[in-house]
C-alpha cells in the first residue's frame, strides 16, 4: 500500500523464524528508532471501508442498529467471558436471541465482509494484500469446513489437537472457547444475513483469518494492520506500536541486533504481574493459533481480576 515505509526491517522466510516467517532487522536499530511506519488510511478498519464501500457500509449499520444487547449498558470487561464460560460449562442455555454475540462483537461481521469485498474488487488495493492471508491451525480448519458448535465430532476432535498443541490447559474450557467462537459466527451470519454459498465457506474462512489478524486500534475501533499482521508473538517483544493520528509507527523499545527477528505482544502489555493465565493462554490458542506453554515455575491465574485485551476475542 501507499505510503507504507519499512526502512529497518524485511520479511524473510526461514527456519530461523519461530513461525518459519517472520520479520527481521536489517541493521542495528537503537531504542525507540522506527522500524516501518504505515499511514492510517492504508489500515483495513471500518472508517476506511465505509468510505470506499458506501452502499456495503448502510446495510451492515441497518442490520446492527436494529438489534439491542444485553451489553450496551455494561462496561466491557472480562466479566463477559466469565458469563459465557459459566454458561457453556455448566451446559445450560438461556432463553435469549443471541447466545454467543455481543454488540461489541459486530465489528467480526464488517469488517469480514468488507474484507470479501475487497477480494470481489479487482481494482481495489487491498485485495492482493488480503489473499495472502493465511492461517493454518485446528481452529481455521473448522471455519473452513463450515462446522458449527452443535458439530460434537468435529468439535471434540478440534478440542484433541489443540489439547496437543498445549497440554496445560482445561479440556473442557477449550471446548467451551472452540464453542463460543463458532456460535458466535453463526449468529452474526444470522444478523448479517451471511451465507456459505458452496462448498468453499468463504465467509467462514475470512471470519477466521479476518478475526486472527484484527487488533486493537484504540478508541474502539478495531482493524488489521499491514506489515503488523507479519509480525510473529512474543512475551518479551522487541517492538510496540504508537500512532500520532495520521500514521501507526512500529518503534524499538529496546536495542534489536541486525538480523534479529523482530517481535511484538498479542497481548496486552500492560497488566501487571508475570503469572501465566489459563484464560488467555485458551485465547491466545484459540484466537491466534498461537500456544503459550505454562512456565514450570509460575503459578497458574485466572483473568477474575484482570481486563480483558481490547482486540482478544
Amino acid at each position: 500500500s501507499v505510503g507504507i515505509t519499512v526502512p529497518l526491517a524485511k520479511l524473510e522466510t526461514t527456519p530461523r523464524s519461530v513461525a518459519g516467517r517472520g520479520l527481521f532487522a536489517t541493521e542495528n536499530i537503537q531504542v525507540g528508532d522506527i522500524a516501518m511506519s504505515i499511514p492510517d488510511d492504508a489500515v483495513l478498519h471500518e472508517y476506511n471501508m465505509a468510505a470506499r464501500f458506501p452502499d456495503l457500509a448502510k446495510k451492515l449499520w441497518k442490520d446492527s442498529s436494529k438489534l439491542k444487547f444485553q451489553d450496551q449498558e455494561q462496561e466491557h470487561d472480562g466479566s463477559r467471558r466469565r458469563r459465557w464460560w459459566h454458561r457453556l460449562l455448566k451446559r445450560h442455555r438461556q432463553s435469549q436471541a443471541f447466545e454467543f454475540t455481543e454488540s461489541s462483537d459486530l465489528w467480526q461481521a464488517t469488517l469480514t465482509c468488507f474484507s470479501l469485498a475487497c477480494m470481489e474488487n479487482d481494482d481495489h488495493p487491498f485485495k492482493y494484500w488480503i489473499s495472502q492471508w493465511q492461517r493454518s491451525d485446528p481452529m481455521q480448519s473448522l471455519f473452513e469446513k463450515g462446522a458449527t458448535w452443535r458439530d460434537v465430532e468435529d468439535v471434540l476432535s478440534c478440542v484433541e489437537e489443540l489439547s496437543e498443541m498445549l497440554p496445560d490447559v482445561s479440556k473442557i474450557k477449550l471446548r467451551a472457547a472452540v464453542e463460543m467462537r463458532l456460535g458466535r459466527l453463526e449468529e452474526l451470519k444470522t444478523i448479517f444475513d451471511l451465507e456459505d454459498k458452496d462448498s468453499s465457506n468463504k465467509v467462514s474462512k475470512m471470519f477466521g483469518l479476518l478475526t486472527s489478524r484484527a487488533i486493537g486500534l484504540g478508541d474502539g475501533v478495531l482493524g488489521v494492520l499491514p506489515m503488523f499482521d507479519m509480525l510473529n508473538h512474543s512475551n518479551d517483544p522487541n517492538l510496540a506500536l504508537s500512532f500520532d493520528g495520521e500514521r501507526f509507527s512500529l518503534w524499538a523499545v529496546r536495542d534489536i541486533a541486525e538480523g534479529e527477528e523482530l517481535f511484538v505482544s498479542y497481548k496486552d502489555t500492560k497488566s501487571e504481574g508475570l503469572e501465566w493465565d489459563e484464560d488467555d493462554a485458551i485465547w491466545m490458542l484459540v484466537q491466534w493459533g498461537i500456544p503459550l506453554p505454562k512456565p514450570r515455575n509460575i503459578e497458574t491465574t485466572t483473568t477474575k481480576d484482570k481486563k480483558e485485551v481490547a482486540y482478544s476475542s
